[in-house]
């Protein structure tokens, strides 16, 4: 049950996680760029 869970948060918040990474790489390649 507990693994279910888990599995459910990373779907749940897999694209949110990427979406932060992507929005962080963008703002330090303007800064050094």
């Amino acid at each position: 049950m507990r693994k279910r869970l888990g599995l459910t948060l990373l779907i749940a918040f897999g694209p949110l996680i990427w979406l932060v990474l992507v929005i962080l790489v963008e703002l330090l390649q303007a800064q050094f760029n």
